[in-house]
């Protein structure tokens, strides 16, 4: 009877809950967008100030520009500030959230999961600390995530979230390996087909980036190069090193994994 009682309180519950999903994932997302700026204000991380002032440097005539950061949050800013000024960056943290919401949707979508319940288990006190706090994080693991639900739908549009993943940060291109199983398809032609669609997509998308690059440094893949050589093993793309023979074999395990899930 006890057990009964019980399951009738949690079903009462649940069926609350999703009665009103939409105000609570609002306010969630509300909730996340002021401890975000909050959590900026507090800490002024080196990492998320100095894409600050890489969008000074490029849309007013800054004094300071580090070329080997990723430039998408980097140009977000510098347009938003044309409008907000100093306020742009609470503006990037807000659309960066959005970002990461619609990631989770998504993904939901592709892998069947509902998205309420993605949501609560996805924004755990890790995530929730570390998403913006080098300024980069949120927005990269958002773009990945698209990323790997157009896998699952076996869409070449998957270049384009890849392509924004890499310029959000320059990492992300350890991922790139997961195209090939969008050649995993009942029609394998259609597969292979979709493959090299994927990449003259994510190619496409990044054409404004080879421009920049091409325009200011005569290299249309300088400001990657240059994350890669200067930061050597602590940046992007680590080189060979002894950390690399280390780590490179729980990668490819990981990257396996995430493969099988999405075949």
């Amino acid at each position: 009877m006890k057990k009964s009682k019980d399951r009738g309180i949690f079903t009462s519950i649940a069926n609350a809950i999703y009665r009103h999903r939409l105000i609570i994932m609002a306010v969630y997302f509300v909730s996340l967008v002021i401890f975000f700026s909050l959590e900026f204000n507090m800490l002024q991380n080196w990492d998320m100030l100095v894409r600050i002032l890489n969008a000074n440097f490029l849309f007013h005539n800054g004094l300071y520009f580090e070329n080997q950061r990723a430039l998408l949050e980097t140009f977000l800013i510098g347009l938003f500030s044309i409008i907000l000024g100093n306020n742009a960056v609470y503006a990037f943290l807000t659309i960066t959230t959005f970002i990461f919401f619609l990631a989770l949707y998504m993904f939901s979508e592709a892998f069947n999961v509902k998205y309420l319940l993605l949501i609560l288990i996805t924004f755990n006190p890790f995530l929730i600390f570390y998403g913006i706090k080098n300024g980069s994080e949120l927005m990269v693991f958002s773009f990945l995530i698209m990323f790997i639900s157009m896998i699952k739908f076996k869409d070449p549009l998957a270049g384009i979230f890849l392509a924004l993943a890499f310029i959000s940060k320059y990492d992300a291109l350890l991922f790139s390996p997961l195209l090939l199983f969008i050649v995993f398809d009942k029609d394998v032609k259609r597969g292979i087909l979709n493959f090299f669609i994927a990449i003259g997509v994510f190619l496409a998308t990044l054409i404004p980036y080879f421009i920049y690059n091409y325009l200011i440094y005569h290299n249309i893949i300088y400001t990657f190069a240059e994350s890669f050589f200067r930061n050597g093993s602590g940046g992007s793309l680590v080189s060979i090193n002894v950390n690399t023979y280390v780590y490179a074999p729980a990668g490819l395990i990981e990257l396996s994994v995430i493969g099988v899930i999405v075949i």
